[in-house]
């Protein structure tokens, strides 16, 4: 999330980013730490979702506190599609050692069962 300070005093923007599934299901929620940004400044927050096996669509929806005496909030949401490439690839790999070498694998058969 990109912050813009566009006053003459610095802030300390700090928040939250929940995380859901496409069921709308809580998977996880991310804490953005206390961050200064200073007059006249653009301060980007970054966070990192560390889960290992993701697949589907996830809506992450955060909530940025900013502000001295009014804690006043930023709220922004983002949709986004999450495959695993490399588990996919791993699979291919294996579906087309069986497609390619069926022949081989049926003859094997023939050879160990006889018929």
């Amino acid at each position: 999330m990109k912050v813009n300070n566009t006053g003459n005093v610095y802030v300390k923007a700090y928040g939250l980013v929940s995380v859901t599934d496409m069921f709308g299901r809580k998977v996880k929620d991310i804490v953005i730490y206390q961050t200064n940004v200073f007059p006249g400044a653009n301060r980007i927050l970054t966070t990192t979702l560390d889960n290992k096996f993701l697949l589907g669509k996830y809506t992450a929806t955060s909530v940025v506190y900013y502000g001295f005496q009014k804690n006043q909030s930023l709220t922004s949401s983002v949709t986004f599609f999450v495959f695993p490439v490399r588990i996919a690839i791993v699979i291919i790999i294996i579906l087309l050692v069986f497609f390619f070498g069926r022949k081989r694998i049926r003859k094997a058969g023939k050879a160990l069962f006889g018929k």
